[in-house]
């Protein structure tokens, strides 16, 4: 029983950790509101090193939408950063943000090479993420232990 326990609040902390990191990345990224400048030049510099198709990606589904992707992409951290830390749907916020780091890794090229790793915040970011969503850490101590009283057969909490 003590073990539950505290994989549980191993679990929490890590979900709580994680929802604080992505929320201050979105608040970096307040000025994508205003100007799609900053992304524009992140996916610039990856460009000329990614691979043909993450190049192809950025020409046919980046660049067109840029300032579509200069709203979701901070609104996404801010606000999957503020669920994760408050513990609110973690399963279909879990899925949501493991989405955009993949979608962000594969813009960038790293996603189809061992570069993913090379990076620590891909690799841990996506563990962590896949770990909380799994467990449904929000359950154990968050808003979706009220939720899933309510309807406990829900799987999005």
């Amino acid at each position: 029983m003590h073990s539950e326990h505290s994989l549980k609040t191993a679990l929490v902390i890590l979900r709580i950790t994680t929802g604080l990191f992505l929320f201050t990345m979105g608040l970096g990224k307040l000025e994508w509101y205003t100007s799609t400048e900053p992304l524009t030049e992140r996916l610039d510099f990856y460009y000329e090193d990614a691979p043909a198709i993450s190049q192809w990606y950025q020409d046919v589904i980046a660049k067109p939408f840029i300032g579509l992707w200069s709203i979701l992409i901070p609104t996404a951290e801010l606000l999957g950063g503020l669920a994760l830390t408050i513990g609110l749907l973690t399963r279909l916020t879990g899925m949501v943000m493991i989405v955009m780091v993949l979608n962000l890794n594969f813009a960038n090229g790293n996603l189809l090479g061992l570069t993913l790793f090379s990076n620590p915040f891909n690799g841990l970011l996506l563990a962590v993420l896949f770990g909380i969503t799994l467990a449904a850490s929000g359950r154990s101590f968050g808003l979706d232990k009220y939720l899933a009283r309510k309807d406990p057969d829900k799987k999005l909490w």
